[in-house]
């Protein structure tokens, strides 16, 4: 796809990002571009969209860390936290393994002012062939990672991974983009290494993905209402 766009000159997006503002009305959109660079965006309660903003520079401040190649938000969606804090969930490779989405970290960006700026929070996993990564739990192919915000506060990062295991990681901080706990497998989560969904309702908070270790079937939602401890009630879409 990218050598196609490429070619006719176009510019192919990626990733879309939502995160509807509960503050301030309206959504916030992010969006990859040709997978190196961000921007963003916002719609009005209508739906009409404001200007698009670059916002790679954001992604840029990881270069210490991780001198990647290829980078994108989400995808999905990111959240709102109860102080008004933008999170988003943002994945980079080095672009050196297999079609150039490993070696990676998973990450957040934060935006304390309604997505005018935008800052990096601190790596929360990186792959194991990643050794100049500072922070964060080494995991094997670390990427695309969902957020939300539990009932007490916690901020919780769940992330897709190729452990053995067959689990999905998940991390948590007090703020979004801090302070990150060691990102442990999560019992019943099986991960057949795909994007999964996390979300916050008056239930609980709800993780879909397809519940499989080895294929991409038997879309699934799944129900922890102790904060994202647990999530044994399950229902097969």
């Amino acid at each position: 796809h990218l050598k196609a766009a490429t070619a006719t000159g176009a510019n192919a997006t990626h990733k879309t990002t939502l995160i509807p503002d509960h503050k301030d009305g309206g959504i916030h959109i992010l969006y990859g571009v040709e997978y190196h660079r961000l921007f963003h965006m916002a719609a009005d309660d209508e739906g009409k969209p404001g200007k698009a903003v670059e916002i790679t520079k954001v992604l840029e401040e990881f270069k210490p860390e991780i001198d990647w190649k290829v980078a994108a938000p989400g995808p999905g969606t990111g959240t709102q936290l109860a102080s008004g804090r933008l999170v988003v969930p943002v994945w980079l490779s080095q672009g050196t393994v297999g079609i150039g989405f490993q070696p990676a970290v998973t990450a957040t960006i934060y935006s304390d002012d309604g997505g005018r700026s935008w800052q990096r929070g601190e790596i929360v996993a990186f792959d194991l062939e990643i050794s100049t990564a500072k922070t964060g739990t080494k995991l094997e192919k670390p990427l695309e990672a969902a957020v939300a915000q539990a009932a007490d506060g916690t901020v919780l990062l769940n992330i897709r991974n190729k452990a053995l295991k067959g689990l999905r990681a998940q991390a948590s901080s007090k703020d979004g983009a801090s302070g990150w706990s060691e990102a442990t497998f999560v019992k019943g989560l099986l991960e057949p290494m795909c994007e999964g969904s996390l979300v916050t309702t008056e239930a609980g908070i709800v993780f879909a993905n397809p519940a499989n270790m080895i294929m991409r079937k038997s879309l699934t939602a799944r129900l922890s209402s102790d904060n994202g401890a647990t999530y044994p009630a399950s229902k097969v879409i």
